[in-house]
């Protein structure tokens, strides 16, 4: 996996001795599951082709023969048009848990959970578990701010 490091401003390749690092971890994955997709509108099966023209994040170019694998930040497309109260809290979970399905249906992981609070005014923190197949689990947590635009790790 391709390590990320925060950057106060939807995150960033970590550098190490001038090489892309990498983890071994779901952090990378599940951070563009939930924030680096295209989050407007579901990216289209017809595509112009040459990609140029396409409203689209730039990674679903890639899954021209499989575009049922391509990104579409149903989280972030909710957290832009849903308004924050304490009644749309499951809706944001529920769009994050979607975007994580396919962890569950490639079989890396046995369930994805996610967990949302209301942070501060325009702002989510974002809990999400993962059980790995073999039983171990692996956490993550975010500050979404959508005001600012800025999702940052809050371990």
């Amino acid at each position: 996996m391709i390590g990320l490091r925060d950057n106060l401003t939807k995150g960033d390749f970590a550098i190490i001795n001038g090489k892309i690092a990498t983890d071994f971890t779901l952090a990378t994955p599940v951070y563009f599951s939930l924030f680096g997709g295209n989050f407007e509108a579901d990216t289209p099966i017809q595509r112009r082709p040459n990609g140029a023209e396409n409203k689209d994040w730039w990674g679903n170019l890639f899954e021209v023969r499989n575009p049922e694998n391509r990104f579409n930040s149903k989280f972030e497309r909710a957290a832009y048009t849903t308004p924050i109260l304490s009644g749309t809290l499951r809706s944001f979970e529920q769009a994050a848990e979607s975007d994580l399905s396919w962890m569950v249906e490639q079989n890396i992981a046995a369930s994805v959970a996610a967990m949302v609070t209301i942070a501060a005014i325009n702002e989510l923190k974002i809990v999400i578990d993962i059980i790995k197949p073999d039983g171990t689990t692996e956490n993550f947590s975010y500050l979404f701010n959508i005001t600012k635009q800025e999702v940052s790790s809050d371990d």
